[in-house]
């Protein structure tokens, strides 16, 4: 008995010295945070310990299991509340402060079932993009030229045709679904959203629908070769089209990509992959308080490990319905997507690319709600 403990208690201690070499903390500061998790780490089974390092290695490409921890362990003279930030902050980001910042993944249990445990699993948790609504202020009343010149500039077709100006019409703008049957009950049944690949004007291989009874959607250029997950493979689209330089560096910056789940309170994007994704929408448009639209002029940036919120089933409609009658979108719930490269303004950069369309490589979703 005591030679299987011996055995046992190495193998954790082994376990718990490789888990700790994924620490991003740095500095004295933080020491106590380190101690702290190396105290709950030593609490755990080998085969909890397995998991979390499966998780850390793979970084979060691999289908990882829940480990669940009691919410309200005592650690010498402390009390652990929040024991899942603790660990995240450990292995992710140092810079979240509180669990309101986090939003457990679609693929994460959350509780046990005695629901006296929440699971650490620092891959099976994000931190949340938050959109900043504009503060309340009196505007000049704007002209259609100048609505048309912002709804140009986020990248989506307009149901007009500009008059005379140097932005691309709508004729020189993608297609996107117009090759497609516009009516959402054209599509396959019981499809909850449709994505479209493009690289730069080219739209690249056929749509792919994500049907009703899978809520999580994974689009990536590359997995671990033990996720055996399904999704959507960008690299199986590539065939023969022709690619420049920049878009075969892009291509390889996908990676794990991003994660579409489809939840109680919506839809959200997780990105994946090692670089920030790029998203523009009219449900993510900015809105005062009585719901009025600066049309979808901002782009929102999603650094990695970040989840952003694509489609509220409360707010987004309306969102979608405040636009005038003279800009009519052409699809009016789909978000467009970059990966790596951001085009237009976001809330503190304005990149030289005006448009979607001018970057390598980018996905335009819509949603069947």
């Amino acid at each position: 008995m005591f030679n299987l403990f011996t055995v046992a208690n190495f193998h954790n201690t082994h376990l718990i010295q490789n888990l700790l070499k994924f620490c991003v903390l740095d500095g004295d500061k933080i020491a106590e945070l380190k101690d702290t998790t190396n105290s709950i780490l030593k609490r755990l089974k080998v085969c909890e310990l397995g998991f979390l390092l499966q998780a850390l290695q793979s970084r979060g490409g691999d289908v990882s299991s829940c480990v669940f921890y009691p919410c309200d362990d005592r650690i010498g003279k402390r009390i652990i509340h929040e024991p899942h930030l603790i660990v995240y902050r450990t292995f992710r980001h140092p810079g979240i402060q509180s669990v309101s910042e986090l939003k457990h993944l679609a693929v994460c249990s959350r509780h046990d079932v005695t629901n006296e445990k929440i699971c650490i699993n620092p891959y099976h948790y994000s931190a949340v993009v938050q959109i900043e609504l504009p503060a309340k202020r009196s505007t000049p009343v704007k002209s259609k030229n100048d609505t048309k010149r912002e709804e140009s500039s986020s990248g989506f077709v307009s149901n007009y045709t500009p008059s005379t100006s140097m932005e691309p019409t709508v004729s020189s703008m993608p297609l996107s679904l117009t090759e497609h049957p516009r009516n959402p009950k054209e599509w396959p049944k019981r499809s909850w959203c449709c994505v479209a690949y493009w690289e730069h004007n080219d739209r690249i291989g056929p749509l792919y629908h994500q049907y009703q009874h899978h809520n999580i959607l994974n689009i990536y250029e590359s997995l671990p070769v033990s996720n055996k997950a399904k999704g959507m493979c960008l690299a199986a689209l590539y065939g023969d089209s022709i690619a420049s330089d920049t878009t075969k560096r892009v291509r390889n910056h996908i990676g794990f990509g991003l994660q579409l789940s489809r939840e109680e309170d919506g839809i959200w994007m997780y990105n994946r992959s090692d670089f920030s994704l790029f998203a523009n929408g009219p449900t993510l448009s900015e809105r005062t308080s009585e719901f009025t639209c600066r049309h979808n002029t901002i782009v929102h940036k999603v650094p990695p490990g970040y989840s952003l919120k694509l489609y509220d089933y409360t707010e987004s409609p309306r969102t979608c319905q405040s636009y005038g009658d003279d800009v009519k979108l052409s699809v009016p719930h789909s978000v467009r997507v970059s990966f790596a490269k951001g085009w237009g303004n976001t809330c503190s950069t304005s990149y030289r690319r005006q448009f979607v369309t001018s970057c390598p490589c980018w996905i335009e979703i819509h949603f069947v709600v």
